[in-house]
C-alpha cells in the first residue's frame, strides 16, 4: 500500500540537518545531534538555512539617457572645441531676382560657457508672385520664433550647467517644428491678403540649430526642413545628409504656404567630440540651387580645404557658379544649366581647441 505524502502544512518547514551529527568538525569533540554550537570551541554545527548569496548580474541594463548623460558629463575628459558659422547667397546667372533668404547668428551664454548657433535657408518658390517675400517671411518668422524659445541673457543664472543644457535640448526637442507652422501661418496670411493662389506660392525651408558646450565638446544638432532645402555633415572626408527632401519628378510637394499644417522632417544629431577621433565637422544648410550644381563629393572636397565658414561659403558659391557639368544632370534633370537658380548655404564648423 503506497503511502501518501506529507501535508506540508501538518509537518512545517524541513528542519535543518546537522553538519556532522555526535562530532565536531573542528575539534572532534563528542556533539548531540540537536546541538546548534560545539560547547568545546563554539563552532556552528547546523547548516544555515540562509540560501547562498547570489552572485551579481553583469548584465545590467542600460542606463536611461539622464543618467547616461549625467555620466558621460561626470566621467569623459573635457573638450573645449572653437565653433563658427557663415552664410552666403548669390542671384546666381539667370534670373533677376534672388528669391532665397539666409540667416545665420548666434546667442551666447558666457556662464555656462554655452553657445546657441542658427543657420536657417528658405528658398522662395521659383517664378511664382512675391516669391522673394516668402522666403523672407519664412527664414525671419522662423528666426523670430526660434528667439523666443531661447532664454534672455539674465535666464542663465540659477541654473547648474547640465540643467541648463537640458533646458535648451528640450526647448528645440519639443517646440521647433511649432516655429515653422507659426511661419508657416504668416505666409498663409500674407497669401491671402495679396490674392495669390493657394498652394502655389510659399517657401521651401531647412533649418540647423547647434547647441554647443564650449568647454565640454558636446554639441547638439536640431533641424527641420520642408521641401528641398537641405541640411547636411561633413565629418573626416565624408558627407552624410541630415534632411530628408520632400519632392516628386524634382519638384517639392511639401512647402510653406502649401497647406494649414506643416509635414517636413525634423531630425537631431548628439556628438561628444571626446569620444571621436576625428577632429572637426561641418553642418551646412543649403538650396536646391547649390546641391543642383554641386554633388556631395564636390561640397566635401570643399569643406576639407579649409577651416573657415566664410572661405567656404565663397568657394562653394564660385565653384557653383562656374561648374561644367551640373550634379542636378547626374541626377536626371537635362535642364539644369549652371547657376540657373539661386545659390544659398550657410555653414557651422567645430573644431577642437587643442588641434589650433
Amino acid at each position: 500500500m503506497t503511502e501518501a505524502a506529507p501535508d506540508p502544512e501538518a509537518t512545517g518547514p524541513p528542519v535543518p540537518e546537522p553538519a556532522n551529527p555526535g562530532k565536531c568538525p573542528g575539534c572532534g569533540q563528542p556533539t548531540q545531534p540537536t546541538d546548534e554550537f560545539c560547547g568545546h570551541c563554539g563552532i556552528e554545527l547546523i547548516a544555515s538555512s540562509v540560501p547562498a548569496e547570489t552572485p551579481p548580474n553583469t548584465d545590467d541594463p542600460p542606463l536611461d539617457p539622464p543618467r547616461a548623460e549625467e555620466l558621460k558629463l561626470l566621467t569623459l575628459p573635457k573638450t573645449p572645441i572653437n565653433v563658427s558659422t557663415a552664410g552666403a547667397t548669390h542671384v546666381g546667372l539667370v534670373k533677376e531676382n534672388n528669391e532665397d533668404t539666409i540667416f545665420v547668428t548666434e546667442v551666447s551664454y558666457p556662464v555656462h560657457k554655452i553657445a546657441v548657433h542658427v543657420m536657417i535657408v528658405a528658398d522662395g518658390m521659383g517664378g511664382e508672385p512675391a516669391g522673394e517675400v516668402f522666403g523672407q517671411i519664412a527664414a525671419l518668422e522662423t528666426w523670430l520664433g526660434i528667439r523666443w524659445l531661447l532664454p534672455f541673457e539674465e535666464q542663465q543664472h540659477g541654473f547648474s550647467r547640465l540643467d541648463f543644457w537640458r533646458f535648451l535640448d528640450g526647448q528645440f526637442t519639443n517646440h521647433l517644428p511649432a516655429q515653422i507652422a507659426a511661419a508657416n501661418s504668416r505666409i498663409l496670411r500674407y497669401a491671402k491678403a495679396k490674392q495669390l493662389k493657394a498652394g502655389q506660392c510659399g517657401a521651401t525651408i531647412a533649418v540647423a540649430v547647434a547647441i554647443c558646450d564650449l568647454e565640454t565638446g558636446r554639441v547638439k544638432i536640431h533641424g527641420y526642413n520642408e521641401g528641398d532645402a537641405r541640411v547636411g555633415l561633413v565629418i573626416d572626408g565624408k558627407f552624410q545628409l541630415l534632411s530628408t527632401d520632400q519632392t516628386i519628378s524634382g519638384y517639392p510637394f511639401r512647402f510653406l504656404g502649401r497647406h494649414e499644417h506643416i509635414g517636413g522632417n525634423k531630425f537631431s544629431w548628439d556628438v561628444w567630440m571626446s569620444e571621436q577621433q576625428f577632429q572637426s565637422f561641418w553642418v551646412l544648410a543649403y538650396s536646391d540651387g547649390l546641391w543642383n550644381m554641386l554633388s556631395p563629393e564636390q561640397i566635401t572636397q570643399a569643406a576639407d580645404s579649409t577651416a573657415d565658414p566664410k572661405s567656404l561659403c565663397d568657394v562653394l558659391v564660385a565653384t557653383a557658379l562656374t561648374v561644367r557639368e551640373p550634379h542636378g544632370r547626374t541626377l536626371g534633370d537635362e535642364k539644369v544649366t549652371t547657376g540657373d537658380d539661386n545659390i544659398s548655404i550657410t555653414t557651422f564648423y567645430c573644431q577642437k581647441e587643442t588641434d589650433r
